[in-house]
């Protein structure tokens, strides 16, 4: 009976460390890519020797929404540089994981990102079409906060 007690308690204590730990790494994945996104535009090297460190650690932790996240973080950094080819690579595998876990609100920053490159690269009417597919699915998703950021952006870009 003690033996049997003693098991689970030694279950319930390693669960416990494994969750606590866990969450610490999301966190600490989620300081990285909030990090890095304050360093994009001021510091790009700064901001992808960060987003890089986001990446492995978000596929380490498989955590999909932190490693898309990370992936947008990376091609902006990209899109600064003028490395279009480059961020549109990470911007595609974030679609890609967006899409195939249905993270939608992902999915809507893929979106508002390939908007800016296009704008960028001087495609004003792919940009039009990606900011149309974002706001698109925003409103389906109901995620207003998003529907908001986007109306904002496009009155930064026009």
């Amino acid at each position: 009976m003690k033996s049997s007690k003693l098991i689970i308690l030694a279950f319930l204590t390693i669960t416990h460390i494994t969750i606590k730990s866990q969450s610490y790494n999301n966190i600490d994945i989620d300081n990285q890519i909030k990090q890095a996104k304050n360093y994009t535009s001021e510091d790009p090297t700064r901001a992808q020797q960060i987003a890089k460190k986001a990446i492995s650690n978000s596929k380490v932790a498989n955590t999909p929404k932190s490693l898309t996240e990370a992936y947008l973080t990376y091609a902006e950094s990209n899109i600064n540089f003028n490395l279009f080819d480059d961020a549109k690579i990470y911007i595609d595998s974030a679609v890609t994981i967006s899409t195939n876990k249905n993270l939608n609100e992902q999915k809507i920053h893929c979106l508002i990102l390939s908007s800016k490159l296009n704008y960028k690269k001087g495609d004003k009417k792919l940009y039009l079409s990606n900011i149309s597919e974002a706001i698109s699915l925003a409103k389906k998703t109901k995620l207003l906060d998003e529907e908001v950021y986007i109306e904002i952006l496009i009155g930064d870009f026009l």
